[in-house]
């Protein structure tokens, strides 16, 4: 979600924007949503501030207040021990056996905080936080560091090229070698040593083109082929040593996408797949074993609560069972044989809830 103004309390403006091969009865059909919008999302005030978020006062949580839990005891989705703070527009991955959450919107504020989920423990911890606030940033694991790249700047939703690592055994952030280019709302994984980023909103508020490499040994960028569909706020994960690049929009609500491609980069090629069944924006997903499931996105009126799986030897979708909550702009990965999704917002623009679920794959 990015970039729609609404003014919130006393005159407060903010803006806001970012594997399974069980059978098909795992995963019974779902009620579909509608994936497009007609509401242009780009329209911010120009005389917002940001505000730094202290972590620990308390952010709203709208899903205590008006957005419904789903507890049919069918649903396979699993409520899990929520975050701290009703959070969204995060980046989220898997690190270390855990789950890491960092930047984003908590609340209405732009936060440079990180936060860390052992499944184990059932429980949620801070992690280093970030050297600056920021939202719609990328978070990837190479197996010993972590490492945030890119990501949006402030209520004008600006890209920016700032990454950093955080070493293994390291308490705070290093900053490494910038992007070639300003990035934010973009996909990126880790393949053979190297860390991969496609899509995403590039400089002066433009659709990025070019895969961006980055050689960890050597700290250096180069890039790479264009992504042939170019497009923001899409989805993405890394299987068979290929990015794989889904949904997305072009910058508004009313161009959300159900396009599927796949960047390989020993030929540096991409090649496009099976659609999605219906076309989201703003949601994320996350690949376990041989299966992807995309999860949520929003309209200009709802935020979804659908998902959708993609079985990755047939490369054919099926519908997943729907979640307890909707969700937008949240993170997902994939933990000990189950996807979750973390956070998010459960309607449009600036809606965040501190709920997590997740879903077991067979």
């Amino acid at each position: 979600m990015r970039s729609i103004a609404i003014t919130l309390f006393a005159g407060l403006v903010v803006a806001c924007s970012t594997p399974m091969s069980a059978p098909d009865a795992a995963l019974p059909d779902a009620a579909s949503d509608s994936g497009a919008s007609p509401m242009d999302a780009r329209e911010t005030p120009t005389d917002a501030s940001d505000e730094v978020a202290d972590s620990s006062a308390p952010t709203q949580d709208v899903s205590t207040q008006d957005a419904s839990i789903t507890d049919a005891e069918e649903n396979p989705w699993r409520l899990e021990p929520r975050m701290p703070a009703a959070w969204q527009e995060i980046g989220a991955t898997v690190h270390g056996g855990e789950l890491w959450v960092a930047g984003g919107f908590e609340g209405f504020r732009i936060v440079d905080s990180v936060r860390v989920f052992d499944p184990r423990a059932g429980a949620w911890r801070d992690g280093p936080r970030l050297p600056s606030i920021r939202h719609h940033v990328s978070l990837v694991s190479s197996g010993p560091d972590l490492f945030a790249l890119g990501g949006e700047l402030g209520t004008s939703f600006t890209p920016d090229a700032t990454c950093y690592v955080l070493r293994r055994g390291e308490s705070s952030w290093r900053e490494i070698a910038p992007l070639p280019e300003a990035r934010g709302a973009m996909i990126a994984g880790f393949i053979d040593g190297a860390i991969y980023v496609a899509g995403g909103l590039g400089p002066r508020s433009t659709l990025a083109l070019p895969v961006l490499r980055y050689d960890p040994a050597a700290d250096q960028w180069r890039t790479g082929a264009n992504i042939p569909t170019p497009r923001e706020h899409l989805a993405g994960f890394v299987h068979g040593g290929r990015l794989f690049a889904l949904g997305g929009r072009r910058i508004s609500l009313n161009s959300v996408s159900n396009v599927v491609e796949a960047y390989d980069p020993r030929a540096d090629r991409w090649e496009t797949l099976a659609p999605m069944p219906i076309a989201r924006g703003g949601f994320a997903a996350a690949v376990s074993g041989d299966t992807a499931i995309a999860t949520g996105g929003e309209t200009d009126v709802e935020a979804l609560v659908s998902a959708d799986a993609l079985d990755l030897r047939t490369m054919s979708w099926r519908r997943a069972p729907s979640m307890r909550v909707p969700h937008h702009g949240h993170g997902s990965a994939a933990l000990g044989g189950r996807i979750y999704v973390i956070g998010g917002g459960v309607r449009p623009i600036l809606a965040a809830t501190s709920i997590v679920e997740s879903i077991a794959v067979p």
